[in-house]
């Protein structure tokens, strides 16, 4: 699989939740579809990010087995079948610009860019929750590249800029 691919199929925040979560508790995905009714398929599905469930029902269950708030795992499976369903829709300049990036930008130039991104988020270790959050501060102008975020992580420059002390030293 091409590095682009792999980049933009990453796992939701609903699956990440739900993996952390079962792996916390020690289950198996196999022990987890038993314990859930379900097949082996249906949960590394739900896991992988591929599928959300649509019965609500079968999301609180999920949460009382993994002791997840149900509130919050319900809204973050609203949140990503709104996502699913509506965002190159609804934001059709940025969706624009993303692919207009990948277009452009030689072979070697992504590769080289998107291998250290995901090289530094494997090499960290970080909370990925985490980090998107501190994206989204970063994004709502509430955090800069270069500024220690309130939940402790390392800047997000040391995800962008070239490997330096100030990262070794982190």
């Amino acid at each position: 699989m091409n590095t682009r691919v792999r980049f933009l199929q990453s796992k939701s925040l609903f699956a990440k939740m739900i993996m952390k979560a079962r792996m916390q508790k020690k289950l198996t995905q196999r022990e987890l579809a038993l314990l859930m009714e379900r097949s082996h398929g249906n949960i590394a599905s739900i896991e992988g990010g591929h599928s959300i469930p649509k019965d609500d029902s079968f999301i609180i269950s999920l949460a009382k087995a993994l002791d997840i708030d149900s509130d919050e795992l319900l809204r973050q499976a609203k949140n990503e079948r709104m996502k699913h369903k509506s965002h190159s829709t609804a934001y059709p300049a940025i969706f624009s610009l993303i692919f207009n990036m990948f277009s452009i930008v030689n072979e070697k130039d992504e590769k080289d860019i998107l291998n250290r991104f995901e090289l530094r988020i494997l090499l960290f270790k970080e909370d990925e929750i985490e980090l998107a959050k501190n994206l989204i501060e970063f994004f709502k102008l509430n955090l800069k590249l270069d500024e220690i975020p309130a939940n402790g992580l390392r800047p997000l420059n040391h995800y962008f800029i070239s490997w330096c002390k100030e990262i070794e030293d982190w």
